[in-house]
């Protein structure tokens, strides 16, 4: 549990570091990466945990599973995508690379909460 706090608030100090730079683009670049790699991670932690038996019918993996796509994945598409994939995506809602790196951190906030919350639930269960 302290290495996932630790871990979330590294990335959060490593966001100042950024911003000394105007460059936000490898910014959030190697945040998404880092939600992916690190819901991947804490997917197959909970799969080699032995109380949780059902972890494919739990809403847990699924969540994990989600985030990964749409918190990961998805705006990556804003950097990796070709012109009509972002021009679709703009017409929706337009954003810069300031803006998305500000929306990462709160996925990253939301991510930690989530995971922090069901680590102390699952230490105090008693079943």
């Amino acid at each position: 549990m302290l290495s996932i706090v630790v871990f979330f608030l590294g990335i959060i100090s490593f966001q100042f570091y950024f911003v000394l730079f105007p460059n936000y683009q490898s910014f959030n670049i190697a945040i998404f990466f880092t939600i992916i790699i690190y819901n991947i991670l804490f997917g197959t932690i909970l799969l080699k945990d032995k109380n949780i038996v059902y972890i494919i019918f739990s809403p847990l993996f699924w969540y994990k599973f989600i985030a990964t796509l749409f918190y990961g994945i998805g705006p990556l598409a804003y950097y990796f995508g070709n012109d009509m994939t972002v021009s679709v995506m703009n017409l929706y809602f337009f954003i810069n690379d300031e803006t998305l790196s500000k929306i990462s951190i709160i996925y990253i906030l939301v991510i930690l909460l989530t995971d922090l919350i069901f680590i102390v639930l699952n230490h105090f269960s008693t079943f």
